[in-house]
């Protein structure tokens, strides 16, 4: 696959956010100029062959400094063979 630069990639892998209770959604939140931009993947399986959620996670962009935070939490699901690619591009 050909990417365009830049590329966030949070979490580059096989997800599936089909199930019910997941949800990909953002917000903006504070004043400019010190705005953060969080965009959020929710309950998601880590793998197209997992059975539960097993991760959520977001990308925050923060206005004025340029600083870009990945931040994770894992759900109560197990993964199975977990792989990914984690990066900026």
């Amino acid at each position: 696959m050909k990417c365009s630069k830049p590329l966030l990639a949070p979490l580059w892998d096989d997800l599936d956010g089909s199930a019910p209770n997941s949800a990909a959604s953002y917000q903006v939140s504070g004043t400019a100029p010190n705005r953060v931009f969080t965009f959020e993947w929710l309950n998601y399986e880590w793998n197209w062959g997992s059975s539960s959620d097993d991760i959520s996670f977001q990308v925050k962009l923060y206005e004025t400094t340029n600083k870009i935070e990945f931040v994770y939490n894992d759900e109560l699901g197990s993964i199975s063979s977990p792989s990914a690619t984690i990066g900026i591009l």
